[in-house]
């Protein structure tokens, strides 16, 4: 009896060769950076951390001087923990660098992604009700549909 085509296929190898693994900072979405890091030791890929500061205001006269004064210490906090998270993650992995955006987190995500020739994005998934995903959407499925390269939506249970 003759091997059916199913039988016949052939898979083609996966080769990664950069690995983007966006993050908000948020305790819940390590989740995704211990994915992320696992593939890139398992393919021996790079592995880049990004970090997308999303301003509320595009102006100090919008939002005044003091509350622009909180947006740089807030900024600065994100840029330091980015760094404290790469400084981690390279202890681990030397293949590992950072990158801290600023602007609309999926349209970063995806500039980074088309730049770096990412071969996968590694991302967490927030869990939010509907109203939340109805009225802000979701980063991670704006992601999703407009990538360049294969998505993982990594998920804490």
């Amino acid at each position: 009896m003759e091997p059916s085509s199913a039988e016949k296929m052939v898979w083609a190898p996966v080769y990664l060769e950069t690995i983007l693994v966006p993050t908000d900072l948020r305790p819940d979405s390590k989740v995704a950076l211990s994915f992320a890091l696992a593939l890139a030791q398992k393919f021996d890929a790079n592995l880049v951390l990004l970090h997308v500061f999303a301003e509320p205001y595009s102006s100090d006269t919008e939002i005044g001087a003091g509350a622009g004064r909180l947006l740089d210490a807030t900024r600065e906090d994100a840029e330091r923990e980015v760094a404290r998270l790469e400084k981690l993650l390279r202890a681990q992995y030397p293949k590992c660098r950072s990158a801290f955006r600023i602007g609309s987190p999926f349209e970063q995500i995806l500039n980074e992604a088309v730049e770096l020739k990412a071969g996968l994005i590694v991302m967490a998934s927030h869990c939010y009700g509907w109203f939340d995903r109805l009225i802000h959407g979701s980063d991670a499925e704006a992601v999703l549909r407009q990538a360049p390269c294969p998505v993982l939506i990594a998920k804490d249970v």
